[in-house]
């Protein structure tokens, strides 16, 4: 409709439908096709043989036998170590394993050497910009080559910890054999160790 209200159509020769065979030929052609390519689409969809199922798979943790190995191409890490609760006594955890009617875990301590993490390490690079201060003030172990296996409650469990001992003679006299002496008791008696 136009805006007198007279509805507006198109036709040739006075008719609103163009007749011809050509055009008519053509139409069948189009529809044709179209109904044939979803015919063809259906087909598809029911060769397709695809399930969807839902599974579970339990697994006993105390028999896991799956071992990951960590090298330094696909793991690494580094840790600083500040002291800043000056004013609070640290809290130590201790944790003890009672022997009496269960099995003892047998533990075998592999000691790691520290160095101050060098570019190469972490992603760093020399000409990119080390916002942390990862290489002046972190370190990192010499080299990465761990294992992981089981959980707490596995027969067998290799796992990594971390442990930070407060500066002794003991810890002084295994770390240098013997060649350094303690300076620290004052420092050592302040903090309350």
């Amino acid at each position: 409709m136009d805006v007198f209200g007279i509805p507006v159509s198109l036709t040739y020769k006075g008719d609103p439908h163009l007749k011809s065979f050509p055009g008519g030929l053509a139409t069948l052609l189009v529809r044709a096709g179209v109904f044939i390519y979803f015919l063809m689409q259906l087909i598809q969809v029911w060769q397709k043989s695809t399930t969807i199922q839902a599974s579970q798979y339990r697994l006993d943790l105390s028999k896991d036998s799956r071992q990951y190995n960590l090298t330094d191409k696909d793991f690494d890490f580094a840790y600083k170590l500040e002291y800043i609760f000056f004013q609070q006594e640290p809290e130590v955890y201790p944790w003890v394993m009672n022997a009496a009617g269960r099995s003892v875990q047998q533990k075998i301590r592999v000691k790691q050497d520290i160095e101050i993490c060098k570019f190469g390490r972490l992603g760093l690079e020399p000409n990119t910009i080390d916002y942390l201060n990862v290489v002046k003030n972190y370190y990192c172990p010499k080299e990465i080559n761990f294992q992981l296996q089981g959980s707490y409650s596995a027969q067998s469990i290799k796992q990594i910890q971390l442990q930070v001992t407060y500066c002794n003679q003991t810890n002084l006299d295994l770390k240098y054999n013997k060649t350094k002496q303690l300076k620290m008791k004052q420092i050592c008696k302040t903090l309350g160790f």
